[in-house]
């Protein structure tokens, strides 16, 4: 009796233990991302040519094409756009959705875990790493759909079982292709969990059901609406993401991406890793077993055969599943040979110390982001750069002032135009930053011409950026010749490690 109560005493205390833990892991998480959030960091260039759309257009227009190549799911862009209406142009608004979503997905995944997982262990474990990850807190802050990707499959994920497709009535499957349907308008990748799911839900049943078939068939007509509604974007986007289409090395490559561990050691062992959880869920006959197996075999089908690419940020909904087939090799009652229990449990710590050596010293930087204007670090100092320089261009471009920049810059004079309410044209010459030619031609011609037109008080702008390396050399080679023949004054705004820099010119002063 004594020992009875004993027991329940430990076990309360332990489970008042791991309540408090869980807690603060999510603290902790919902912590790092609101500080990343509202460090409110520039917008870099994918941002800023998203948030172009924004500027001249109404709410049904995000169902058409977009500007400057950009696609994005198009409820996704509706919600944020009511949004931006509602409080403001500006970078709070933009990464709302995005901060919310990375929220929400913290809460989320510790109920997936606790679905999936038996070991109280294991899923503290889970949710510190996912709490932690690199990926998930940097997209947070980011305007892009990549962490209601995230979202969105962790609640499809926490509602597979509680579905049974057997058996519906037909308002109900009308119901569910319609939400099926409406998901994918906010998350492209919910297509492809919701497909996983059938096809795991059709092989344990062993048949697949009517209302499956009909949500099937909704997702061929959306992806026929999505593929026909911007042929040139999607031809751009496959060309684009090309590398998302070369399977092997971007699996592993996005795998190491997801988890933000780019030693040798961890590329050999995650694969043995997976394989080894992989059969801990067979053996033990989950039901997870055959979803999380289809949420790798859908993924790289749709890769294959080039309607969804397979790389990097845009399989950031894949973290989830990463992270519980890691921590599941905790349950290891299901195998019965002791050496097999060896072999797998080395593995697992393995890949463990590899993650908790790489991964919480990166997520440390990311809470400490601030500080990084002291250290100068360059993600951030570059685009606190491009901000600073192209407000100054906004503030003392006058007419008759002439400007060679490449494509990309008109984006970031578009967005603090907008976002600062300004009101002034300017005009610009652009340039193909990859043919060395072209650059050093265009450079050439514009500054003869403005030498021979040049009025007093006019300026010659030129921006550049690192990317960009004829440019540099051309800049420095025919640029400054010119102007020092004339007897032109110059200036140079260079930034840190010439990110970005400015160079204007002006009549000297007799």
């Amino acid at each position: 009796m004594a020992d009875k109560e004993l027991s329940n005493s430990l076990n309360k205390k332990f489970n008042l233990i791991y309540i408090l833990l869980v807690l603060l892991i999510i603290f902790f998480g919902i912590f790092v991302r609101t500080k990343v959030y509202l460090l409110n960091a520039p917008f870099w260039l994918d941002e800023c040519m998203l948030s172009h759309s924004f500027i001249d257009r109404n709410i049904w227009d995000f169902f058409n094409s977009l500007d400057c190549q950009q696609k994005s799911p198009p409820l996704f862009l509706l919600s944020t756009f009511i949004i931006v209406k509602l409080f403001g142009f500006n970078e709070y608004c933009f990464r709302l959705i995005p901060f919310l979503s990375s929220i929400f997905s913290m809460i989320g995944f510790y109920f997936l875990l606790k679905q999936i997982l038996k070991n109280k262990i294991g899923i503290l474990i889970g949710l510190f790493l996912f709490a932690i990850s690199v990926q998930s807190i940097y997209y947070a802050a980011e305007f892009k759909s990549y962490s209601l990707d995230l979202l969105v499959c962790i609640l499809l994920l926490l509602s597979y079982k509680h579905i049974n497709l057997k058996n519906l009535s037909f308002l109900k499957t009308v119901l569910y292709t319609v939400i099926s349907i409406l998901l994918t308008f906010f998350s492209y990748t919910a297509a492809i969990i919701i497909i996983a799911m059938i096809a795991a839900k059709s092989l344990e049943d062993k048949k697949i059901s009517k209302s499956s078939i009909l949500i099937l068939l909704g997702f061929v007509l959306t992806y026929i609406y999505f593929r026909l509604s911007d042929v040139e974007v999607n031809d751009f986007m496959e060309h684009y993401w090309f590398y998302g289409f070369s399977l092997f090395s971007s699996i592993i490559d996005s795998f190491v991406f997801l988890l933000n561990n780019y030693t040798g050691y961890f590329k050999i062992c995650f694969p043995i890793m997976l394989c080894c959880s992989f059969y801990v869920l067979y053996k033990e006959k989950s039901n997870y077993f055959l979803l999380m197996l289809f949420l790798f075999v859908v993924p790289i089908f749709t890769s294959i055969f080039k309607m969804y690419p397979f790389k990097e940020r845009l399989v950031l909904y894949l973290l989830p599943i990463l992270i519980i087939l890691t921590v599941k090799l905790f349950e290891l009652e299901s195998i019965k040979k002791k050496f097999l229990k060896i072999i797998i449990s080395i593995i697992m710590y393995s890949i463990l110390i590899l993650l908790f050596i790489k991964i919480p010293y990166i997520s440390i930087n990311e809470i400490e982001l601030v500080d990084r204007y002291k250290d100068r670090d360059r993600a951030l100092i570059e685009r606190q750069n491009i901000k600073n320089i192209t407000l100054f261009i906004i503030d003392n471009f006058n007419n008759g002032d002439k400007i060679l920049a490449s494509d990309e810059f008109i984006y970031f004079i578009d967005y603090y135009k907008k976002r600062y309410n300004i009101n002034k044209e300017i005009i610009f010459n652009n340039y193909d930053s990859l043919n060395k030619k072209r650059v050093r031609y265009k450079i050439q011609n514009l500054a003869k011409s403005f030498i021979e037109e040049n009025k007093n008080k006019s300026k010659l702008w030129i921006v550049g950026r690192d990317w960009e390396p004829y440019f540099i050399s051309c800049l420095h080679k025919e640029v400054e010749d010119l102007l020092k023949e004339n007897q032109l004054e110059y200036d140079m705004i260079l930034s840190y490690n010439n990110e970005a820099f400015i160079i204007y010119t002006q009549e000297k002063d007799n």
